[in-house]
């Protein structure tokens, strides 16, 4: 049976219906017995029971890409994977002719990386076999590509931030340098690989865009040492002889920075610069560990590794629909001080870091994949077990609870949280002993330091866990071995002087905690010293933050722990201590558990590198020094920081009743998601003022029209907005949901709530509500509590609100049967209110939360936002839910009926309706062709005229030599008449034939000269218009076209004043279409010299080509004006010029495009910003597809 017009009949014929119903019915009712477990995974193309097989190309055998390889091997192995490997060294054609090959051995995935515009057949080629692929180290040029989409075997790509990495690398040498130098502005030297390396290029990006918002980075001078460790060196001597002020050596690579170290050490630079690389490979741990480079970022060289862990998962069936597109690698921060941390990772044995452990299919708990540092550093690592003697046995066994001394304010390694529960570093460390050991923990605690020092010597607390061994105590107590080694440092406000020596403090005063016995100890030494005793090193911030004392010590993780607890910003690393070396962290036990501290020893010295990784990242690494650099990571104008400079205070409030949006915990503390984005926002900006929470009776929402309050951090954004308050853009949305009590039916929509009394919070939705669902009966309510009081109650029949609130309000319930059941279509927008006089800060604030990464704000989000869902039905539920299921399906039939009643009336509009479209297309379709005809028109006119102004050019340049040949002839032919006369008298001297042989041969010759000239000019503009007029394909040698052309243009460059450079490879020889070549030249130098240079300056343009592969790269670039976001997108766009109305057609740049992608079959990139000119990147193949007809237009 055939179906003519599928989807024109009706959905269920009527006929059928008695027999449908039964069955619909009966599926329904059986539905719930054929369902998966809760907990099962179902793999509709499972290829679990066959080794799976992965192909990986590889550009070349660099070290680079053999530690790629090294580790992509490990992650195969890990997960049961035969891998096939292929190189294509560096050639496209090549990578086409190995992915051809790997298909053709039945791979079940490819890993490619981007080469040369092959990448493209390459994914064609993976998608007409149906093998997923994944992209790594490069993004697809062509971002029209869409992963899962277009191409649905692609699964997306792994790479680098390199814009991101450039960044990084300065932010730590500029880092090293404030900590160990002094210095008043920073001069860097940047060495990159080659000019129009896209790495490079993003790289030096990065590091451009952090010196645009940091002024003491005054000068920054880039070279290029095309991948050559010898030639970085040769640059940086050449480099540090003509300035050795040079504070910081940015290296786009490790092996770049090795050679500037390697001649840093020949020269004997006492006081040498910062130096920093990219890449982590093995021999660059010895230069980090000698301190000859102080940063090393790495990581990326796991892509492969990653791609393998995708791949494994995606072919055991994990459904990848709620996975992302793009991946970001694994780029890790590295200096002498963390090496130790990362030292597995440079050697390519990270210990503890199984690749299987990323794996959904092997590790069900996990819900999406990560690759992120704390993520991969949180796996579970299987270490030995101990090794213990008789003795420690015993003791264990005689005591299998440990006594642990619990202080309440030692952050962050032993503190009392705002849960009353004790934690930190070290108490981390101490559970991590007791796991395995088989032992339990419990916590005596105490506010006295003394008092448990004490306990601890008398036996009555097993182990203490922080202990100074500079500090005082008993002389029974026993110390562990060293666990942590912390810097000491100044912390200031901004602008203070650096110091390194607390004799240096000079008339500044240093806050001095009471508690902090080495400290005293210290500063009693120096009577000169002025200082200031405060309770505790909270105590102290709050002085200086307040400006009562200007100076405290102490490590970065404590300090930084306050800062974020009261939002204060305005307090900054002033300088390292130097005299007196790091503070050490030991344990602490009485005698008698001297086997237990054996214990401790043992299986602190043989944990994991992960786990000890993950502990520090935790505790430590997230609350370091990356807070105190913060300061204007967001760039903000001049106005907006001398805006800024002029607030002391920011005052924030609110009504604190909103959890988990804004509410205050156990100790007072502002608290909720809200108070963690402002803390990432104050410090993104870098906010100098001081936040201070303020709490009264009277509404926040009215303070901050009356200007008593300056912010509200949660405010939902009103349908109409208040007058006297400003709003930020959203940084938050929630949907809004229903919420029903468990022993009634679910409630899936608003219409299931007809003629029920719903219960709403009394804000701004509710008008909105009321308005639109009239049908539905609402009652307002102050608080959620409120609401679900009267739904536990039975008062109310169900509850609204935004999913945040209402699953922290169900949670929080002492009657836990509630359940949130359906959706309604609505949603809140959470934004910050600011008062009405502060527009300015309210664009910082919208500055800032546009910056905020997707994956911060999504981590921030699941750290307050549960939601807990229960999956499963018994056979009683399934009985109970059958007759309403049975309604259910009655009504969806009825409703398909009346449905097929409508399509019927329907058919005869839409056949109607179909004609007169059929005829509006005709009509478009004439309008099109017309616009067509009229575009190729102008875009010939335009080539005439760029055609017309090469003739005017040419012309003018041909009467130079032309009048100096005709000057020289007159010349001559005037001696030849002098001589005929003196001939004819018979006066023809010895003196005067000899002048005229001299000034005869000069004449000849400056004719003879200019002649030439005027010749190889008509020829060259002869070669050029003729290109100009014809489409045809030809074999040039591409140096010597590429001077004809230069040639032909240089009467327009001399009259402008500016100057062009050109470099192209010898020997390429191109088939190819050379009027297009000489077209793009003309138009791009032509639209240099209109557009980017202005009246007053002298420009520079430069050209280079180079042959890679079967691929002819063509750089242009001028260091004019530049060109901003708006202008960059639209430069191909036809019509589109900065000139209009002064010479500007607005078809040049558009003409460039359509001839380097049609006539050339190429590729163009641009990449531009304001004031750093533009580079235009052209790709063409050496040889022309001879089926392509080149049509320009």
């Amino acid at each position: 049976m055939q179906c003519k017009n599928p989807g024109a009949g009706p959905l269920i014929k009527r006929e059928h219906f008695p027999f449908f119903i039964p069955a619909f019915l009966l599926f329904l009712i059986c539905l719930p017995f054929f369902a998966p477990a809760q907990d099962a995974k179902i793999a509709p193309d499972s290829h679990s029971q066959d080794k799976l097989k992965i192909a990986i190309l590889l550009p070349n055998d660099t070290p680079f890409w053999m530690r790629v390889l090294s580790m992509t091997e490990q992650a195969a192995e890990d997960l049961d994977v035969e891998l096939i490997v292929y190189s294509f060294n560096l050639s496209p054609e090549k990578m086409r002719q190995m992915t051809r090959e790997a298909l053709d051995s039945d791979i079940d995935g490819l890993i490619f990386q981007a080469w040369g515009d092959a990448e493209k057949e390459v994914l064609a080629l993976a998608e007409e076999r149906k093998v997923p692929s994944i992209l790594i180290n490069n993004r697809m040029p062509d971002s029209t590509l869409k992963p899962r989409k277009q191409f649905k075997y692609w699964l997306g790509s792994i790479t680098a931030d390199d814009y991101s990495i450039g960044e990084r690398l300065i932010s730590g040498l500029s880092r090293f340098t404030h900590i160990h130098r002094t210095v008043d502005s920073h001069n860097v030297l940047a060495i990159a690989g080659e000019p129009g390396d896209p790495s490079s290029t993003r790289r030096l990006a990065g590091l451009q865009a952090y010196a645009d918002r940091h002024p003491e980075i005054q000068q920054i001078r880039v070279e290029y040492a095309y991948w050559s460790e010898a030639e970085a060196g040769e640059i940086f001597e050449k480099a540090w002889m003509d300035n050795p002020d040079i504070t910081e050596v940015w290296c786009v690579s490790d092996l770049i920075a090795k050679g500037v170290a390697d001649k840093i050490a020949e020269m004997g630079i006492a006081d040498p610069p910062a130096v920093g690389g990219v890449d982590w490979d093995t021999p660059t741990a010895d230069y980090l560990e000698s301190g000859q480079i102080v940063v090393s970022i790495g990581g990326h060289f796991m892509d492969g590794a990653w791609a393998v862990v995708m791949l494994h998962d995606y072919l055991n069936g994990v459904d990848f629909d709620s996975q992302r597109i793009e991946f970001d690698s694994l780029m890790i921060t590295a200096t002498p001080d963390d090496l130790t941390r990362y030292l597995p990772f440079f050697q390519l044995q990270p210990d503890g870091i199984h690749f299987d452990g990323r794996s959904l299919i092997r590790n069900p708990r996990l819900i999406s994949h990560d690759f992120t540092l704390s993520e991969i550093l949180n796996t579970d690592a299987v270490s030995e077990p101990l090794r213990l003697t008789a003795q420690e046995k015993a003791w264990l066994t005689a005591n299998p609870v440990i006594n642990v001394a619990g202080e309440t304010n030692n952050v962050p390694f032993n503190y009392t949280d705002e849960s009353n529960n004790s934690t930190g570093f070290a108490i981390e460390l101490l559970r991590y002993v007791a796991s395995q050991t088989g032992s339990q923990m419990n916590i005596i605690r105490s506010d006295s330091a003394e008092y448990l020092k004490e306990a601890t010597a008398k036996g009555q607390i097993h182990m203490m866990p922080v202990i100074n061994p500079k500090d005082t105590r008993p002389d029974s107590l026993l110390l562990s071995d060293n666990y942590l080694s912390l810097s000491q440092y100044f912390f200031s406000r901004p602008n203070t002087a650096q110091i390194s020596r607390l004799q240096d403090t000079g008339n500044r005063t240093l806050a001095v905690p009471e508690d902090d016995e080495v400290l005293a100890a210290r500063v009693s030494l120096i009577p000169e010293l002025r200082i200031i005793e405060v309770p505790d090193l909270e105590a102290a911030i709050m002085a200086v933050s307040s400006g009562q004392a200007d100076l405290l010590v102490s490590n970065y993780a404590s300090v930084a722990w306050y800062l974020d607890k009261h939002f204060i910003s305005n307090i900054k690393v002033n300088g390292l201590l130097t005299e007196y070396g790091n503070a050490e962290l030991h344990m602490a036990a009485g005698p008698e558990a001297a086997p237990f501290m054996q214990v401790v020893n043992k299986a602190l010295a043989t944990m994991p590198a992960s786990t000890r990784s993950a502990l520090i990242y935790k505790w430590l690494r997230e609350n370091s020094n990356d807070s105190f650099y913060a300061a204007e990571q967001i760039s903000l104008t001049r106005e907006e920081r001398d805006w800024l400079k002029t607030k002391e205070t920011i005052r924030l409030g609110d009504d604190f009743k909103t959890r988990p949006l804004s509410f205050l915990n156990k100790n007072g503390d502002f608290s909720g998601l809200s108070a963690d984005f402002i803390r990432h926002f104050t410090r993104q900006l870098g906010i100098p003022a001081e936040l201070t929470i303020t709490k009264t009776s009277v509404p926040a929402e009215q303070r901050l029209k009356e200007r008593s309050l300056d912010i509200m951090p949660a405010l939902i954004k009103p349908l109409q907005p208040a007058t006297d308050i400003l709003y930020t853009d959203p940084y938050l949305l929630f949907p809004v949901v229903i919420a029903t009590s468990t022993s009634q039916p679910p409630v899936n929509n608003l219409w299931q709530l007809a003629g029920k009394e719903v219960g709403i919070m009394n804000n701004h939705l509710a008008e909105k509500l009321e308005k639109e669902h009239a049908d539905l009966t609402f009652r307002r309510f102050k608080t959620t509590g409120q609401a679900f009081s009267a739904l536990s109650a039975g008062k109310i029949d169900a509850v609204l609100g935004n999913l945040a609130v209402i699953s922290a309000a169900a949670a929080d319930s002492e009657n836990q049967s509630f359940a949130i059941t359906g959706a309604t279509g609505y949603a809140d927008e959470i934004v910050i209110g600011v008062r009405s006089d502060w527009p300015e800060f309210v664009s910082m604030l919208n500055k800032a939360i546009a910056a905020m990464d997707m994956q911060e704000r999504e981590a921030l989000k699941n750290k307050w936002l549960r939601v807990n869902v229960e999956i499963g039905t018994d056979t009683l539920t399934i009985v109970m839910w059958a007759l309403p299921a049975t309604i259910l399906a009655c009504s969806v039939i009825f409703y398909i009926y009346l449905s097929n009643r409508r399509l019927s009336q329907a058919k005869a509009q839409i056949s109607a309706r179909t004609k007169e479209l059929e005829n509006t297309n005709q009509s478009l379709e004439d309008t099109l062709s017309e616009l067509k005809f009229s575009q190729k028109q102008m875009l010939e006119q335009e080539k005439m005229a760029s055609l017309g102004s090469l003739v005017a050019g040419v012309s003018h340049e041909i009467n130079t030599p032309l009048g100096i040949s005709v000057t020289a002839i007159s010349h001559v032919e005037h001696l030849l008449a002098e001589l005929e006369q003196r001939f004819d008298s018979n006066k023809v001297t010895k003196t005067f034939m000899q002048r005229f042989i001299k000034e005869a041969q000069e004449g000849s010759l400056a004719t003879s000269l200019n002649l030439s000239r005027a010749a190889n000019l008509v020829k060259s503009f002869k070669n050029i218009s003729m290109d100009h007029n014809q489409d045809s394909v030809r074999t040039i040698d591409l140096d010597q076209y590429l001077n004809e052309v230069l040639t032909s243009l240089q009467p327009q460059i001399k009259k402008s004043g500016h100057e062009i450079v050109s470099g192209c490879a010898e020997n390429i020889i191109s088939e190819t279409r050379p009027g297009a070549i000489a077209q793009i030249l003309t138009n791009l130098i032509m639209n240099s010299l209109t557009h980017a240079f202005s009246s007053n300056e002298k420009g520079m343009i430069t050209l280079h080509a180079r042959q890679i592969g079967s691929t002819i790269e063509l750089i242009y670039s001028d260091n004019g004006c530049g060109m901003n976001e708006e202008q960059l997108k639209r430069i191909f766009e036809p019509f589109f010029t900065t000139k209009l109305g002064a010479g500007g057609s607005g078809l040049g740049a558009h003409i460039i495009y359509n001839l380097v992608t049609n006539a050339l079959q190429g590729t163009i990139k641009v990449e531009s910003s304001p004031g750093m000119g533009a580079k235009f990147v052209i790709c063409f193949p050496v040889r022309l597809n001879q089926t392509d007809n080149g049509v320009t237009d």
